[in-house]
């Protein structure tokens, strides 16, 4: 008693994407969450979503507030649909958001989106 069948063991995932792209430690938000945080409400930080990875863009609010050159991305997820993205366009968003991600620190990311990872965008090149 108390043993499990092997057929009822716990497995451990070959692979982890959550762990493999380091979100692993940040809380899923959605996007109505995210929507809060479009710089129209001073007392809170300036968030926006670039391949699903919420980014504190606080720190460039003079881009980012309302009434700026970069507002419309603030509390959006400027990468909603990349379901049907081709390689290149996966390589863009990558070079997209390791820019954003050398910039600004992340703080959440979305509950319903995983980024692409290498391992991902190989699979799709077989």
């Amino acid at each position: 008693m108390g043993l499990r069948a092997p057929s009822q063991a716990t497995k451990k995932p070959a692979f982890d994407v959550t762990k493999d792209i380091g979100l692993a430690h940040l809380p899923a938000f959605t996007i109505e969450e995210l929507k809060q945080y479009d710089g129209t409400d001073e007392s809170r930080p300036i968030y926006m979503a670039v391949g699903g990875v919420v980014l504190d863009v606080t720190s460039g609010s003079k881009f980012y507030q309302k009434g700026a050159e970069y507002n419309q991305f603030a509390g959006q997820d400027i990468n909603d649909d990349v379901s049907d993205f081709t390689p290149a366009q996966e390589k863009e968003l990558e070079a997209t958001l390791s820019f954003y991600q050398g910039k600004y620190p992340k703080v959440w990311q979305l509950g319903r989106f995983v980024p692409p990872t290498a391992f991902l965008r190989s699979a799709s090149l077989l």
